[in-house]
């Protein structure tokens, strides 16, 4: 498909985990080229990883997690939407 211009919107701004339980250098969030550069860089040297919320973007982040053969884990707040 041929596009003039392509918007993806995602939302505004990433929930942040509260600072009691996001406190360790070892969470990353992913709203930003710079987040995702590092993000990539860090999977490539991790054997797991916890992915906080089952939109489209954390299962795009568990699935590149996969491919690198990266353990990955899902955690999701709301309940799942069966569509077919």
């Amino acid at each position: 498909m041929k596009y003039d211009r392509l918007v993806i919107a995602t939302g505004g701004a990433a929930r942040k985990l509260p600072a009691s339980v996001a406190k360790s250098a070892r969470v990353t969030y992913l709203r930003t080229l710079d987040e995702a550069m590092a993000l990539g860089e860090r999977l490539h040297r991790s054997q797991r990883v916890l992915v906080v919320g089952g939109g489209w973007i954390g299962l795009e982040v568990a699935a590149t997690a996969r491919k690198l053969r990266v353990a990955a884990t899902v955690v999701e707040e709301a309940p799942r939407r069966q569509t077919c």
